[in-house]
């Protein structure tokens, strides 16, 4: 559990204690992922090509998603490296950039895209610790270092784990939020900062619930809670470590600051079916 300095002192504290735990009849095994060895396959595939791919990507339509125009004429490359230069930098200001890993990274950019209906270029899929696109995320650390902005490197003492730091570029990076979004800049900064507060499993539970709420908006169903814990508890067998208490305190704290989806995000399918 994240001790929480002021002014997060009141940020929820996930009770993992709370409510019966949810039987599990299948085990399956979870997929780690080797980022350092990632990282190193995408670079020597994209590192020719990565502008271009993002350019394009900026350009095509996303079926099903509802999107602001962009302020101007940066990348969504360049986009996502604001966003989380930001995100690093407030991390940073409030003490808790050592909870800043490549899970609630990931999960912070898939809220602003998905919640300020702003295009960063992502293809999210259902995977074990929610929405995500970690190809996009490695794209982007690696983008973020060219740059002199951040990197991410190995916690100690846990080789699969990694925080993001910072590099001399990340203040004027991250105060390109307005160049980049325009009068949008405010309210998606003010979106980052929410999170600061959240630990990784808070961050996991907080983007799954919305990505599946939306999912299920989309589709037209009536969302209630018993509905929604359903299809997060399907999302992946990983979830049932998750008790029904905390995911109503998250649920809650989503309501409490409006972080509640309409249904209009780009939805997120299974592995191998998008």
């Amino acid at each position: 559990m994240v001790a929480r300095p002021a002014p997060y002192a009141d940020a929820p504290q996930l009770p993992l204690d709370f409510g019966e735990p949810q039987p599990v009849e299948l085990v399956s095994e979870t997929t780690i992922i080797d980022f350092q060895q990632a990282t190193e396959q995408l670079t020597r595939r994209r590192a020719a090509e990565e502008r271009e791919i993002y350019d394009v990507a900026a350009s095509v339509p996303q079926a099903g998603m509802e999107t602001i125009q962009p302020a101007s004429d940066l990348t969504v490359l360049d986009r996502n490296v604001i966003v989380l230069a930001r995100a690093i930098e407030k991390h940073q200001q409030h003490g808790f950039e050592k909870t800043l890993g490549h899970v609630k990274a990931e999960k912070i950019l898939h809220i602003v895209e998905a919640h300020s209906a702003v295009d960063l270029g992502r293809s999210p899929t259902r995977m074990a610790a929610g929405p995500a696109d970690f190809d996009h995320l490695l794209a982007v650390a690696a983008y973020g270092k060219k740059l002199g902005a951040f990197q991410d490197v190995r916690r100690s003492g846990d080789r699969k784990a990694y925080q993001f730091v910072s590099l001399p570029g990340l203040v004027q990076t991250a105060s390109r939020m307005e160049e980049a979004f325009g009068p949008h800049a405010a309210r998606i900064d003010d979106l980052i900062e929410r999170f600061v507060g959240l630990d990784t499993d808070e961050t996991e539970i907080v983007a799954t619930l919305y990505a599946a709420w939306n999912d299920l908006l989309a589709a037209g169903e009536e969302v209630t809670e018993e509905r929604l814990f359903k299809e997060f508890y399907a999302w992946d067998e990983s979830k049932r470590r998750f008790q029904p208490g905390g995911l109503r305190q998250m649920k809650a704290w989503m309501e409490s600051w409006g972080i509640v989806p309409t249904g209009k995000a780009r939805r997120t399918p299974p592995r191998g079916t998008e």
